[in-house]
């Protein structure tokens, strides 16, 4: 009995362990740290995707002890996608906020620096080159 029992908890361990990466790799291709921001409502309906197509790849898998012993384990997984998704959520509103704050530290910043060297060559008419790279850089800078 105890050689069923120790096969059977192997079986579901590994079935485990094999949803989780799954749900790991497809919510890192969706929204990891080289990844733009989304919004809430697009990263929950992946969320739900992928949580799904994990919890699948789980029962699919065979299992000695039934699905009563199963279901310890898919609890397991299912808390370890609630705390992941939560660290997901976190870090794609980190990106948001260095979006929003970034690109204007960054105009004000060219501004700066273009009103102190404004003048790099009084003789020449018209706007200088740090007042045009300003504008380009403000400009491409909040389009984004």
């Amino acid at each position: 009995m105890r050689t069923f029992l120790a096969t059977a908890e192997a079986n579901n361990l590994v079935a485990v362990a094999s949803a989780k990466d799954k749900y790991t790799k497809d919510m890192d291709q969706v929204c990891g740290s080289a990844k733009p921001f989304l919004s809430r409502s697009i990263l929950k309906k992946k969320h739900n995707e992928i949580k799904e197509a994990a919890i699948t790849q789980f029962r699919e898998v065979r299992k000695m002890g039934g699905t009563e012993y199963s279901q310890e384990y898919e609890k397991q997984l299912l808390a370890y996608i609630k705390e992941s998704y939560a660290q997901y959520i976190k870090h794609n509103d980190d990106k948001k906020f260095c979006e929003i704050t970034f690109r204007p530290y960054t105009c004000l910043f060219c501004s700066a620096t273009g009103f102190l060297y404004e003048d790099d060559d009084p003789s020449i008419n018209g706007p200088s080159r740090l007042q045009m790279l300003n504008c380009f850089n403000c400009f491409f800078g909040m389009v984004k």
